[in-house]
């Protein structure tokens, strides 16, 4: 199918194609973070035991001083759901890609194309917004937008970032964070991008 670089949809990957717990493990697992518990608390309360689980991932990485998480070695486990709901996405508009997360940083193009289909998102990636840690993403987000020729574009991100509903209004499409990207963000992303 042809690709349609007037339409660009601004992806990130934590939250829209992975849930909270997938990134909790995957954090986890990348660090070589101690999860373990005895197996009487996972009998007697499960709620309790993710939990404490999910903090001894926060608190790790909080204390720690982490090199980024490098995906290029890995393959993001990403939700069946969610990567379906984007191949709709690219099916329906044609649009093109362009990784906002923060995966993208150190990563070439070519990357990022090949890690996303290992993990079996097979939608053209085209771009990666500017590598900064510093910068807000709404501001990188803006700087692609000027000095790309789209027409038309999404944002579809699990966090509201300052400037986002400043800069982008509607086309910032937020998803929770617990379930990834739903049915009613991709039927508003398929609206914005095909008026």
């Amino acid at each position: 199918m042809p690709v349609d670089h007037n339409k660009i949809v601004f992806l990130d990957v934590d939250g829209p194609l992975t849930n909270e717990e997938q990134w909790y493990k995957l954090k986890a697992d990348y660090y070589g973070i101690d999860t373990s518990l005895d197996q009487n608390i996972l009998k007697i309360d499960s709620f309790y035991a993710e939990q404490e689980r999910k903090r001894r991932v926060r608190d790790f990485i909080l204390e720690s001083p982490l090199p980024p998480l490098r995906i290029v070695d890995h393959s993001p486990p990403f939700l069946e759901d969610a990567v379906n709901r984007i191949h709709r996405l690219y099916d329906q508009t044609s649009c093109s890609f362009v990784l906002s997360s923060q995966w993208r940083i150190g990563l070439s193009l070519e990357q990022i194309q090949m890690v996303m289909e290992r993990s079996g998102l097979q939608v053209p990636f085209v771009g990666k917004t500017q590598d900064s840690f510093t910068e807000h993403r709404a501001y990188l987000i803006r700087e692609y937008l000027t000095q790309s020729q789209a027409s038309s574009y999404v944002i579809i991100d699990d966090i509201n970032f300052e400037g986002f509903e400043l800069f982008f209004g509607e086309r910032f499409i937020q998803t929770p964070f617990t379930t990834c990207v739903s049915e009613e963000n991709i039927e508003k992303a398929i609206s914005l991008l095909n008026k």
